[in-house]
C-alpha cells in the first residue's frame, strides 16, 4: 500500500511539474502527503491550494483545502494555525482526511 503511495505521489509530482498552477494537483498531492503522516509536506502543498484558489479567484478547493491543512496543523501541534484555518470552514461541511471531519470535531482537537 505505501508503495502504491510513494508511486501515486510520484505522479503527481509530474504533474505539477508540468502545470505548476492547478490546484488540484497541489490538493490531491497533499491528500497523498497527509496519508503518509508527511504533515509538514501536506500543509506546504494545502497553503499552495490556498493562494492559488485566492489568486483567482476559484474558490473551489479553499474550504476542502482549509479543512485539510487544519487536521495537519493540528497533527502537527499548531493549534493556533489549525483555529485560523478553521474560521474558513463552514459550520455544516463535512470532509474526509483519515476519517470524517467538521469543522467542531477540529475545533475540539484545539482546546
Amino acid at each position: 500500500m505505501a508503495g502504491d503511495c510513494e508511486t501515486a505521489l510520484d505522479e503527481m509530482s509530474k504533474a505539477i511539474s508540468l502545470d505548476t498552477e492547478e490546484p488540484d494537483f497541489y490538493f490531491t498531492r497533499g491528500r497523498i502527503l497527509f496519508g503518509l503522516e508527511r504533515f509538514k509536506d501536506a500543509v506546504i502543498d494545502f497553503t499552495k491550494v490556498i493562494a492559488t484558489g485566492l489568486a483567482d479567484k476559484n474558490g473551489y478547493y479553499l474550504e476542502a483545502a482549509y479543512l485539510h491543512r487544519a487536521d495537519a496543523y493540528i497533527r502537527l501541534g499548531d493549534f493556533k494555525q489549525a483555529k485560523a484555518d478553521c474560521l474558513y470552514i463552514k459550520d455544516k461541511t463535512r470532509l474526509w482526511t483519515d476519517c470524517l471531519r467538521t469543522k467542531a470535531d477540529l475545533l475540539n482537537e484545539c482546546e
